[in-house]
């Protein structure tokens, strides 16, 4: 016997043994996160330590290498294949046509998460894309179920999304994905007047994105109308000499022009500012810039909120010799940011915002340098001063402390220097959160971003404080599912007793959590994850370990919303809270069909709103969800409502409202200083309670007609 062999045999049987390791695991299931996002470049992503690959998935000339026995040696049996291969074409819905650009993703029902890659293989782990004959092949591990979701990456296209069955091993598959291309939705609006309701000619109506553009012009009569997909989101933007822009949310319900959309436009306004110094004189060539954000220029299809695509808005202008200068065209009855950027000085962002009536010219004046002086030390829990840190200054909207969040963007920053001291300059009077600046990366040593509310009196000239930071103070714990086992990926969100907010957290696969940094206190924490319904809330202290959350077993409502009139089907926004609960109320859209699937709900009894476009809407009373079980068909109707506008009238911060009609949530918004929320509410007898923060609640009664629309002044 040749000296080689037994060392050979040896090798077989190690290989056998991989091989019967590989077919017992079927391909093994990646555990993986959900990844969905717009296109970008691909990303390398490293293999799984001590993965081991199949030999039917290697080059021809290693497989070969692996099991070819030497001459003479009994030969070793074909490997079994584990791996199947899914070829899917993607086509246009109306056409049928190939398409190209379109990325896909496969993924166990468990979730998953996959690389984007610009070829046309791919796996569980790669995102492939089509060319121009609309073809992607995956190669992926049988007896898997699995979900495949296409959208239009580089194409005009919507999504799709097709539930692919197990495989069997070797199996070669194709599958058709048909995705929507076409502009399915015609949409008929009419342009008038706030003031008076007349008509607005001439009005440019548009619709901008990288993959479409479409637009008209009003007629005599404001009257326009559109070719649009309704599988895609976009944003109609409607403009007119003398009007404030608008952003409109379209959708279905206004194919017709006796059921034309109808928006009002407002008249812009004009500000004439003055820049002056401490003195008195004035401060020539300084950038006076006014901005707000694109969601309160936004009407949405169903009367309540929406965020549109288009990026914030902005005007801006120069002052004069004399320090002055003037803003045309200035939206109204809208929060504007002010922002002063003087030559060689950082930029003045902490101005009270303004708030304009349509068609008015007002006249502000600002003086740079006459503010308070805010100077302090900053120190850690044993008292010793603390240098270099970064700290945070904002404009505060309640009366409560609050943790500072990475992605937020402060009024004025300062750093501590070697013997703890600060001071920020020119701050303006008013309510302010000052603490450490939020860090992205929160590690053991970093330090708390908790900030304290610090108020500025109209004739402070200095104001002094100390800061106290804490570094390393966490709160560790898991997450359960409601039978036991880990939660994986589930949010843990811990809110201080005494504060606003706080920090939050995701479990890893243990479904273990650490929150933090945090300074001393009682925080509550809440759980929740995609599968079961929100845990009890539950109360711990800073610096505590083992804290188990665990998720409870919910139960789901299914059903459809209907015109009471006509019987059909209607899309609308939704809005359910728990009968007798803490005052916690939710919210959801149905689908085009007017059906609703609404997953992961506490057990108990709801009462479930409905509002729809043209001041529709319903109320379903005393719905009972049970736990691990679906309660419906549903049917919801709607009737002629009204539309209610709250305009909060303060100076600064905003108010929050909530309406009920038959004691249930049907509404509910917040209102920005100068502002005006609406939103469509059913008739009759509804209480409107406004409030701010966790300050006194104040409740208002209105009686209603259908088609009545009222306005609700809060703060003057």
């Amino acid at each position: 016997m040749s000296r080689r062999l037994p060392l050979l045999l040896a090798g077989l049987a190690v290989l056998a043994a991989a091989l019967a390791w590989l077919a017992r695991e079927g391909g093994r299931k990646a555990r993986l996160e959900v990844e969905d996002r717009p296109e970008r470049a691909p990303q390398e992503v490293a293999p799984l330590a001590g993965e081991l690959v199949p030999p039917a998935a290697l080059p021809e000339a290693r497989r070969e290498a692996v099991i070819a026995p030497e001459e003479g040696a009994a030969e070793a049996p074909a490997p079994q294949a584990t791996l199947a291969r899914l070829v899917v074409l993607a086509v246009a819905e109306e056409t049928r046509a190939p398409l190209a650009g379109i990325r896909m993703t496969l993924m166990p029902h468990t979730g998953g998460s996959a690389k984007h890659v610009e070829d046309a293989q791919g796996s569980l782990e790669r995102a492939p894309i089509t060319g121009a004959e609309g073809r992607v092949e995956f190669e992926l591990p049988a007896g898997l179920a699995l979900s495949l979701r296409g959208w239009g990456a580089r194409a005009f296209a919507g999504s799709a999304q097709l539930q692919i069955e197990p495989m069997a091993p070797g199996e070669e598959r194709t599958v058709e994905l048909a995705l929507p291309t076409g502009l399915d939705l015609v949409y008929h609006g009419r342009v008038l007047a706030a003031s008076d309701r007349q008509p607005v000619a001439d009005a440019r109506v548009e619709v901008e994105r990288d993959d479409f553009m479409t637009g008209t012009v009003t007629g005599a009569d404001g009257s326009f109308a559109l070719e649009l997909p309704s599988w895609s989101k976009i944003d109609i933007r409607i403009r007119a000499p003398g009007f404030a822009t608008v952003l409109l949310e379209p959708g279905r319900g206004h194919e017709q022009p006796e059921t034309a959309r109808v928006v009002l436009l407002a008249r812009t306004a004009t500000l004439r500012a003055r820049v002056l110094d401490a003195a008195g004189g004035p401060v020539p060539d300084v950038l006076v810039r006014l901005s707000t954000h694109a969601y309160h220029l936004a009407l949405a299809h169903h009367g309540g909120v929406y965020a549109p695509t288009y990026s914030d808005l902005d005007w801006s202008a120069r002052t004069d010799g004399s320090g002055a200068c003037v803003l045309e065209d200035l939206p109204p009855s809208v929060p504007l940011a002010v922002e002063l950027v003087a030559d060689g000085q950082p930029p003045k962002k902490d101005l009270p915002a303004l708030s304009l009536v349509p068609g008015e010219l007002q006249e502000v004046e600002w003086r740079l340098g006459s503010g308070c002086r805010i100077e302090g030390r900053v120190v850690d829990e044993r008292g010793q001063p603390v240098a270099g840190q970064a700290l945070w200054l904002q404009r505060a909207w309640m009366e409560a402390p609050k943790f500072f969040r990475p992605h937020e963007e402060p009024a004025q920053t300062a750093r501590s220097d070697a013997h703890g001291q600060f001071r920020m300059d020119d701050v303006a009077p008013g309510k302010w959160w000052l603490g450490p600046a939020a860090e992205r990366e929160a590690d053991p040593p970093a330090v708390a971003p908790a900030a304290a509310l610090v108020e500025i009196a109209s004739d402070e000239l200095v104001k002094q404080v100390l800061v106290r930071v804490h570094r390393g103070l966490l709160l560790r714990g898991s997450v359960l599912r409601p039978d036991g086992t880990p939660a994986a990926r589930a949010h843990v969100l811990a809110t201080g007793v005494e504060a606003g907010w706080g920090p939050d957290a995701s479990t890893g696969e243990d479904g273990a959590f650490v929150l933090g940094p945090l300074v001393p206190g009682r925080y509550v924490l809440r759980a929740r994850d995609g599968q079961s319904a929100e845990s009890e809330a539950l109360e711990a202290s800073a610096g505590e370990e083992g804290v188990v959350l665990r998720l409870r077993l919910g139960g789901s409502l299914r059903g459809t919303v209907r015109d009471g009139a006509t019987d059909r089907p209607s899309e609308a926004s939704l809005a359910y809270a728990r009968v007798g609960g803490d005052g916690s109320w939710f919210t959801g859209e149905t689908k085009e069909d007017g059906s609703f699937l609404l997953e992961r709900l506490l057990p108990g009894t709801y009462d479930l709103a409905a509002r729809a476009s043209g001041m529709r809407c319903g109320l379903l009373r005393e719905v009972v969800v049970v736990a691990g079980a679906e309660t419906g068909p549903l049917e919801l109707l709607l009737e002629p409502g009204a539309l209610l506008r709250v305009r909060y009238a303060g100076a600064q911060d905003h108010i929050q409202y909530q309406v009920r009609h038959e004691g249930a949530i049907v509404a509910g918004d917040g209102v920005p200083a100068g502002s005006v929320a609406e939103t469509a509410v059913p008739a009759g007898r509804i209480v409107v309670e406004t409030f701010r923060g966790r300050g006194e609640r104040l409740q208002t009664e209105l009686e209603l007609a259908p088609g009545e629309e009222r306005e609700l002044v809060v703060g003057e």
